[in-house]
């Protein structure tokens, strides 16, 4: 959450209003830009105060299911979850100090633009996907 937060606030204060190329292939682009995003993941539109519920709910859940994981010590699942719930944090902060998710990162390939995220987004999406396939694997073994 640090890291990010961190991240946020130089991209903030210090990236130029027309952002900057951060890495220019022949058919991958990486961009970072100042953006602001008001609505839910993927760009799903909820009134702010229902997403501040709904991620504090969720918060408090991953509290409770990371109390559970230590009474049986799998440290990996505590890995992470609590970094999902570091950056679910992460973002809930902007969204009280900018209204809104600080974004930064942009990704194109060829003429696909992936939307604007942060690093808050990129470690929840892998540490889901990597707890998914944990669980799938702890079912076959």
């Amino acid at each position: 959450m640090f890291i990010d937060q961190a991240i946020k606030f130089a991209i903030m204060i210090k990236l130029p209003a027309e952002g900057m190329i951060f890495f220019d292939f022949d058919f991958l682009k990486i961009h970072l830009e100042k953006s602001i995003n008001q609505y839910a993941a993927f760009g799903i539109k909820f009134p702010l105060v229902l997403i501040i519920l709904l991620t504090t709910v969720a918060i408090a859940m991953l509290l409770y299911y990371e109390n559970q994981l230590l009474k049986k010590g799998d440290r990996f699942d505590i890995l992470l979850t609590s970094l999902i719930t570091g950056a679910a944090a992460s973002n809930l902060l902007d969204r009280f100090a900018h209204r809104g998710v600080v974004d930064y990162f942009s990704i194109s390939v060829y003429n696909f633009s992936w939307p604007a995220f942060n690093l808050a987004d990129f470690i929840i999406v892998v540490c889901l996907f990597l707890f998914v396939i944990n669980e799938l694997r702890k079912k076959t073994i």
